[in-house]
């Protein structure tokens, strides 16, 4: 019984174009670079969304584009070796100033890599890193938007959407759908590419976001998750201009 379960709804996907190709990435779902020098920070983040790869400059608006340009973006990737930067974390304390980074990459086969450098680096990182922004900042940089705003989280929630607003005055609220009589809420603050909340109004729960262009994508393994809906690791809330009703 559930094998002929799983095939209808394969084959209800299939009929309505949800699997195919031109709605599921290839390659990299989520690509962010952050560079923080003297210079002001640079943001770079590269993303798969409804059927299309978008990229956001800085904390901007994101645009479309085309998939040549995340190809490039993946042979800079593979040239340096960058999968095998994952884990890096070091920090050079003998040095006052200088650089720091952070790079995060999913692909769509699930693996990943995460690492991060204070006045330290992986081989081969100011040469990728400068044919990247190479790449990627050749695109215009969009005005500047902050992560505050409305977000629906994809998997759904209680009969009803599962919504999480950041207002511009650091607070927030979540509402996890239509059967949920808790509505949550507390502070919020972002730090490079991070997105924290912190709850106050009656769980004690703590929860960490990336945030790239128009999605928050939920850090499990940094998170408490939320009381009711479970949100999985990288689970995505998009944003959307609606307002609550």
């Amino acid at each position: 019984m559930k094998k002929l379960l799983v095939l209808m709804i394969v084959l209800s996907l299939l009929c309505s174009g949800a699997l195919s190709e031109e709605n599921t990435a290839s390659g990299i779902t989520l690509f962010r670079l952050c560079r923080t020098a003297d210079t002001p920070t640079r943001l770079y983040s590269v993303f798969w969304l409804d059927g299309a790869y978008r990229l956001c400059v800085q904390d901007g608006v994101s645009e479309k584009i085309d998939a040549e340009t995340v190809q490039k973006l993946e042979d800079i990737l593979t040239e340096y070796g960058v999968p095998s930067w994952d884990g890096f974390c070091e920090t050079n304390n003998d040095v006052l100033d200088g650089e720091f980074f952070s790079l995060n990459v999913v692909y769509s086969d699930g693996t990943a890599v995460s690492c991060s450098g204070s006045n330290a680096f992986p081989a081969g990182y100011f040469d990728a890193a400068g044919e990247i922004e190479s790449l990627l900042g050749a695109e215009v940089a969009y005005p500047a938007r902050g992560p505050a705003g409305r977000y629906v989280y994809e998997g759904g929630g209680f009969f009803d959407d599962f919504v999480l607003t950041l207002m511009d005055d650091g607070t927030y609220t979540f509402y996890e759908g239509a059967l949920s009589s808790y509505m949550g809420g507390g502070r919020w603050s972002a730090s490079e590419e991070r997105i924290y909340l912190s709850e106050t109004n009656g769980y004690d729960l703590c929860q960490t976001f990336i945030s790239a262009g128009d999605c928050l994508y939920f850090l499990s393994e940094e998170s408490d998750n939320f009381p009711y809906v479970k949100v999985p690791d990288l689970g995505r809330f998009w944003r959307t201009e609606d307002e609550e009703e």
